[in-house]
């Protein structure tokens, strides 16, 4: 998105001339100073700060400065405020910039981003088969940065082909702590011991943190448990993937993990780790010795 408002407004050929960026800590008078200067060759200049403290810290040195200046910004100046996460609507700054416009990316839903992925090659002369797409948001998540990233790099790696698969993906992108704390808990569920051990063990030696695991666990275990209730009420398997409205790549996998165990069984093991979640919070067992407990006791379960 600031790529775009980038073109846009400044163009792409004197881009470089006109657009300033600011990271983190920036001095009001250097903002001020880098909206106050003309464009060069085009009609804008475009000022963008990053993760500013100042949308933290309504006492930050400077701000006021800034917050006076924001109402009388050059005409030929587009000065953009850009923030990851959740902006405190408390603070000066941030009131300061609901006057003017305020933007809000919301998470794109999995389906979505599904859609974005496809219309997205499609503009660029490619394709990407769906399996390759729910494969992909299974490695990394939702984060549209590291997707981004990803896909450049997979559609690079199969040049001079066009058309991504899902084999392209396992082969070329690395998947996150999470996605492989899903693979080992689809191990787990499956009853497949000796597996889930093995990957396990390799996960925590790469560095993945417990309570990262343990989450990845019980979300899992959540969706097989909403299956396994529409499973229990009548509702058949081809039917229940539909229902659980995430991605079909996912939906399969818990409809099938969900009829492999009863409800008890699943909501038992949910209890487990709700259990070993709380001795570790209050420090009544180590974590690397909980999550070791919490698998034993969930194969005990099956």
């Amino acid at each position: 998105m600031l790529a775009r408002l980038i073109n846009s407004a400044a163009g792409s050929e004197f881009a470089q001339l006109n657009v300033v960026k600011f990271d983190g800590e920036a001095d009001a008078d250097d903002i001020i100073a880098a909206c106050e200067t003309l464009p060069v060759f085009s009609d804008y200049r475009v000022v963008i700060c990053k993760d500013s403290p100042m949308l933290k810290d309504s006492e930050y040195p400077g701000i006021k400065r800034l917050l006076k200046y924001i109402d009388n910004v050059a005409d030929t100046t587009v000065l953009v405020f850009f923030l990851r996460g959740t902006a405190d609507a408390r603070n000066a700054l941030y009131k300061k910039l609901a006057q003017h416009c305020i933007v809000e990316f919301k998470q794109l839903k999995e389906r979505e981003i599904a859609e974005f992925l496809r219309a997205d090659a499609k503009l660029k002369g490619l394709s990407i088969q769906n399996d390759a797409i729910w494969k992909l948001i299974e490695y990394v998540g939702k984060d549209m940065f590291r997707i981004a990233n990803e896909i450049e790099k997979a559609f690079c790696y199969i040049h001079p082909r066009t058309d991504l698969s899902a084999k392209d993906i396992e082969t070329v992108v690395s998947k996150t702590d999470e996605a492989n704390a899903f693979e080992v808990a689809d191990l787990i569920f499956a009853g497949d011991i000796q597996k889930a051990a093995r990957k396990l063990d390799i996960l925590i030696a790469d560095g993945a943190g417990v309570p990262t695991i343990i989450g990845a666990f019980a979300y899992r275990l959540r969706l097989i448990i909403e299956a396994r209730m529409l499973l229990d009420s009548g509702v058949k398997p081809g039917i229940a993937v539909n229902r659980l409205k995430i991605n079909p790549y996912y939906a399969k996998k818990v409809v099938l993990l969900a009829q492999r165990l009863s409800l008890r069984q699943f909501e038992n093991m949910l209890s487990v780790l709700a259990e070993v979640s709380f001795l570790i919070r209050t420090g009544r067992m180590q974590e690397y010795t909980a999550l070791k407990y919490a698998v034993a006791r969930m194969f005990s379960l099956q």
